[in-house]
């Protein structure tokens, strides 16, 4: 075999793993020319009560950054849609009232679906609500469904939202618990209706511009998945770490190729030194080096405040967000980011020691012995709640219209969430400080649903107090006062909770206490 027959064997090996076509450019061109027909339908509409300024995708299938490509025109069980922010231009007509404004896109909501099914006979539509606590957090999405497989799932924003919620987190006459809600309300606003459009306008520029970018990053999210690391690194986080290796290629050039492209991620994850480093991406390329002077001032300041980096792990800063904190406000943590180190360096020395013999499915190998605990989730159950989601959806939509067919009736809708997704996330929320879990994508986890899980290592015995967050029982010592996590009972109450969704959970065996 020739080196080049070699070269080729190695890329076509890697571009396996996520299944690479020669038409997945054109499914993700597919659903952008999906969305411009939306886009067109919706400016359409006559008589509005708000003009609208603009509509904005926020999704990664939208940005060409999606492990899988779009299925424009191919139904599976379910349907997921591209997720678009809808903007109005200024009005004074909003109330004056975070509650208030959430019932009044509803309102908007609603209002669009009846004229857009007027308009259209080709189309589908659902209004459904988040699963919020809060009431003034946005509570309402509109999914619209083609007849060609096309589906968008459109939030409202509006501008008067964010200066009530600024007023409420300035406001020091308020409870200190509410000017804190009013802080995390006010970055998931920031990071929805601001951060997300101007992301995925940047990653799906540069994937036109530079082709193999796309398969780069669907190679990256795929590796960082198989490791179970996407339930604490974002999406958009794993695409700025592969476009930080296009955009400053030095020593090399730009990477020619999908496989390069990825693996120069690797090398780079195992060499940023993210404890004292801020990872700056300039994809305006309009930064001045004052500006990249004072975001790593503002790292150091960070770590000053902060050097356990118990709030603050990686920061990650872009032409739109100096803050650094955008990226990064949720995580990871400094276990996750460790981790995430750790595997980078394994991968790479493989790599280096098998070069050309490498067989790149061992890079997405997943390890399981590192984990504590393991919760092997039913495949079978979770389909059967998506299915039952989405033809519920679809048969109460049809009731209401009478002039659909039994098989339009039928058709499956877009669900809330994905059910892996809502029991990790009530897991994580009762669980916060007794596990941590890891997982992959919810879409990519057909397969492969198993979620791995650590017991806290902050967790230690002690002496009883009141108001411990955690189950615990006593522990047999002298004074008859320490207690310890009841790891038995923890467990059975994951399984209770899980119910059918969970098939079998597994404790994982220490090798040291096995030797003792």
């Amino acid at each position: 075999m020739t080196l080049r027959e070699e070269i080729t064997f190695y890329a076509e090996s890697f571009s396996s793993i996520v299944n690479f076509s020669p038409f997945d450019k054109e499914a993700f061109d597919s659903a952008r020319r999906g969305f411009q027909t939306f886009e067109y339908d919706i400016r359409n509409l006559e008589d509005l009560p708000l003009q609208i300024r603009q509509l904005a995708p926020v999704s990664p299938l939208a940005r060409y950054a999606s492990i899988d490509p779009p299925l424009i025109g191919a139904h599976s069980s379910t349907v997921d849609p591209i997720d678009v922010n809808m903007y109005f231009e200024a009005s004074s007509r909003w109330p004056e009232n975070l509650v208030a404004i959430q019932e009044a896109k509803i309102e908007f909501l609603l209002d669009i679906d009846r004229r857009l099914c007027s308009a259209h006979d080709n189309i589908t539509t659902h209004l459904g609500r988040e699963n919020k606590e809060l009431g003034n957090e946005n509570l309402a999405f509109l999914d619209v469904i083609y007849d060609t497989g096309a589906a968008f799932r459109v939030r409202i924003h509006c501008d008067l939202e964010e200066i009530l919620l600024e007023r409420q987190q300035k406001n020091r006459t308020l409870e200190h618990y509410v000017r804190d809600e009013a802080d995390e309300t006010l970055a998931r606003f920031h990071w929805q209706f601001t951060t997300l459009p101007l992301h995925t306008q940047t990653i799906a520029t540069f994937c036109t511009r530079l082709p193999t970018l796309s398969g780069s990053i669907r190679l990256a999210k795929q590796w960082f998945n198989s490791h179970k690391l996407t339930s604490h690194i974002s999406q958009e986080l794993i695409e700025l770490f592969v476009l930080h290796v296009f955009l400053h290629p030095y020593p090399w050039k730009i990477p020619s190729s999908s496989t390069t492209g990825f693996l120069r991620t690797l090398d780079f994850l195992s060499r940023w030194d993210w404890r004292d480093e801020a990872l700056i991406i300039d994809s305006a390329e309009e930064m001045s080096s004052d500006e990249r002077l004072e975001i790593r001032k503002n790292l150091e300041e960070w770590r000053k405040k902060d050097p356990n980096m118990n709030h603050m792990t990686l920061f990650v800063a872009t032409s739109h967000d100096h803050s650094g904190l955008a990226y990064t406000r949720n995580g990871p943590s400094k276990l996750i980011a460790s981790r995430m180190t750790r595997l980078a360096k394994a991968a790479c020395k493989l790599v280096k020691e098998e070069d050309y013999n490498l067989d790149p499915v061992d890079l997405f190998e997943t390890s399981l012995q590192d984990y504590d605990v393991l919760i092997q989730l039913s495949a079978r159950a979770v389909k059967n709640i998506m299915r039952s989601a989405a033809s519920d959806s679809a048969a109460r939509k049809a009731s209401q219209f009478k002039n659909l067919d039994s098989q339009t009736g039928k058709a499956p809708l877009p669900i809330r969430a994905h059910p892996v997704d809502v029991l990790l996330g009530e897991l994580g929320r009762l669980y916060e400080e007794t596990l941590i879990f890891f997982r992959g994508d919810s879409a990519a986890d057909d397969d492969d649903l198993v979620v791995g899980a650590i017991w806290n290592p902050k967790l230690k015995r002690q002496k009883f107090r009141v108001g411990l967050p955690y189950n615990f029982h006593g522990v047999d010592e002298e004074d008859g006062n320490v207690v310890e996590v009841n790891k038995k009972a923890v467990l059975l109450e994951i399984a209770r909770i899980g119910g059918d969704m969970i098939k079998k959970i597994e404790e994982v065996e220490d090798e040291e206490e096995d030797e003792a």
